[in-house]
């Protein structure tokens, strides 16, 4: 059993800490998408950069003990928090080709960088995808 919900802000510190273990970088203004055990243990964090009507998700990290057959769940509860936040499109970048098909399946199409509103690439979290190497973009509306 776990439970997916957004973070609050006393779950920052946890949060940081938990992103920091990884590849990702932890953004203070984002909202954060968590699973957690019964233990309370954080299991994964995706978080929600929103710039006007647009979200840009980003840090997606999981822990290797996070059941991966409830992604699909999981994802699923991320969009409802997206869109409780107001935003009518969201975006996303990645580095694993392998990813695409599980985004498509939430209908996400992949879009060039130019075609991201301009509010998303102006910020910090968009620039930090740029120095990816192999990184390519997606696309919904909500």
């Amino acid at each position: 059993m776990f439970t997916v919900r957004q973070g609050k802000k006393d779950d920052n510190p946890i949060i940081r800490q938990f992103i920091e273990q990884s590849e990702a970088t932890y953004d203070k203004d984002s909202i954060f998408i968590l699973v957690e055990n019964e233990e309370k243990e954080m299991l994964s964090v995706i978080g929600l950069h929103k710039c006007e009507q647009n979200g840009f998700l980003r840090s997606f990290v999981f822990s290797p003990a996070f059941p991966v057959d409830k992604l699909p769940m999981f994802f699923e509860k991320v969009l409802m928090v997206v869109k409780e936040n107001g935003c009518q499109s969201l975006f996303l970048a990645s580095n694993k080709k392998q990813t695409v098909s599980f985004f498509e399946l939430f209908g996400f199409k992949e879009i060039e960088q130019k075609d991201i509103p301009e509010n998303i690439k102006l910020s910090t979290v968009f620039s930090a995808t740029c120095e990816m190497d192999n990184v390519f973009y997606m696309w919904k509306t909500m």
